[in-house]
């Protein structure tokens, strides 16, 4: 069971949502965690709410709460990785609840994916989908975890120093540079930073995807058959597309007019700069590669899973 209080953004975020749901609610300013459950500790009453079915209902009123101070509870402020998962929740809960306003599906796809971008430091992820329930689904190291426990190690954990020199890794930078088909000097910036992760890590999942697929763009099959065979699949978002990339690297040897063609094809599906620059010939292209490709494609994903 974890206690703690709200910096004051996020404080009136979650009492403008218990007010409406319990209009006689007054917050006592103290939250606590109990795996997926979610309670807020207030006067005449506390609110519960289920982070995993989304129900909301009185809290049993218990003594041990009279008991502890505001000072002695950790504080869970905004702008961090914590306060953004807690901002998060609270958005979630909305649309669960469908109390007004609440975000639509693209935009809490949207903040998933930039909270995502935070949480990989800590080897987090948020892993719901655009349904309202469950509330949120964690995952640390691959493994499911209640809310408790992320928030917990959240608050414990620590980020990786930034690198304040001039010579900083920039992923946004070094994928912009990918995207724009200067693969070799993009290949330069993910290699040099893979260096500093271990290879348990999310984010070192991450670059040696970005890595094999370059190798793959300059045909560099084998080595791109290596970077990709050390993805861990706990972080891929999906498993079937990194079998799909490994059997890719095994299968498209560009021999012969067919398998160039193929080769090309899955190319401008990788890279979208890539298919404008084939913009005169990709019509004519993909009228003779789709009738062929599912069965390729489903040939590499079970080559891959093999591969793995």
């Amino acid at each position: 069971m974890f206690y703690f209080k709200l910096t004051n953004s996020l404080q009136l975020q979650y009492d403008a949502l218990l007010t409406k749901l319990r209009g006689m609610y007054v917050s006592r300013e103290m939250y606590i965690l109990e795996e997926n459950m979610f309670t807020a500790v207030g006067r005449p009453f506390s609110v519960s709410a289920s982070l995993t079915e989304g129900i909301v209902s009185g809290a049993e009123q218990r003594e041990e709460w009279n008991s502890i101070g505001s000072d002695m509870l950790p504080v869970i402020s905004e702008n961090t990785p914590c306060g953004e998962l807690m901002r998060y929740i609270i958005m979630r809960l909305r649309a669960a609840l469908n109390v007004q306003p609440y975000a639509n599906a693209y935009m809490l796809s949207t903040l998933r994916n930039k909270l995502n971008e935070q949480l990989k430091n800590f080897n987090i992820r948020i892993t719901d989908g655009d349904e309202t329930l469950p509330v949120v689904c964690l995952q640390m190291d691959g493994i499911d975890m209640n809310v408790e426990f992320v928030i917990v190690r959240l608050m414990m954990g620590t980020v990786p120093e930034e690198d304040s020199s001039e010579e900083a890794f920039d992923m946004h930078y070094a994928k912009r540079v990918m995207g724009l088909m200067r693969y070799e000097e993009a290949l330069g910036l993910f290699l040099a930073e893979l260096n500093k992760y271990d290879p348990s890590t999310m984010l070192y999942t991450e670059l040696c995807m970005y890595i094999g697929e370059i190798y793959y763009h300059l045909n560099e099959r084998e080595n791109a058959l290596v970077y990709y065979r050390q993805c861990d699949p706990r972080f891929v978002g999906d498993v079937n597309d990194l079998y799909s990339r490994i059997g890719h690297a095994v299968l498209d040897d560009g021999t012969g007019l067919r398998g160039e063609m193929i080769r090309m094809y899955y190319r401008c599906l990788l890279n979208p700069t890539y298919k404008k620059s084939i913009a005169d010939k990709y019509d004519r292209l993909a009228e003779q590669v789709e009738p062929i490709y599912a069965e390729h494609e489903a040939k590499c994903v079970e080559t891959g899973r093999y591969m793995k």
